[in-house]
């Protein structure tokens, strides 16, 4: 049927300009609440997994381009975010913890970074002149893999806090 009420070309249930599958139906058409393009849901500009969506989307709260937690500028994992991104106040270039100035990991850090006290290239224990783990050590020396320059947790060109954190967050 062309005009039938429940399956017909404008239907209220699957048809063209239903209420529920169809193009401007309410859950999963076009311009539905649920799971369509503009849905409050799912949908392009949906309140959780849309483009503009608060969770999921674009310019989601949690995980869009603008979102709080994992977005582009969250403040969690974001570009400006506190933990991770760039000028962040833990695991950032300029942060305390992990940074390239940081006070435990950085380049400058009391702990681990180049003049470090303890790990550093200048540190009585880890450093280019340690005993235990030097430049070539396994652990905290210049090329180890956990803490130092070339490192892949801590150092500059490591994957979580060093600065391809930099290039995965400038934007």
């Amino acid at each position: 049927m062309t005009s039938g009420r429940r399956h017909g070309i404008k239907g209220r249930r699957h048809g063209i300009k239903g209420r529920r599958h169809g193009i401007k139906g309410r859950r999963h058409g076009i311009k539905g609440r649920r799971h369509v393009i503009k849905g409050r849901r799912h949908g392009i500009k949906g309140r959780r997994h849309g483009i503009k969506s608060r969770r999921h989307g674009i310019k989601g709260r949690r995980h869009g381009i603008k979102g709080r937690r994992h977005g582009i500028k969250g403040r969690r994992h974001g570009i400006k975010g506190r933990r991770h991104g760039i000028k962040c106040r833990r695991n950032g270039i300029k942060g305390r913890r992990h940074g390239i100035k940081s006070r435990r990991h950085g380049i400058k850090g009391r702990r681990h970074g180049i003049k470090g006290r303890r790990h550093g290239i200048k540190g009585r224990r880890h450093g280019i002149k340690g005993r235990r783990h030097g430049i070539k050590g396994s652990r905290h020396g210049i090329k180890s893999r956990r803490h130092s320059i070339k490192g892949r947790r801590h150092g500059i060109k490591s994957r979580r806090h060093g600065i391809k954190v930099k290039e995965r967050c400038q934007k």
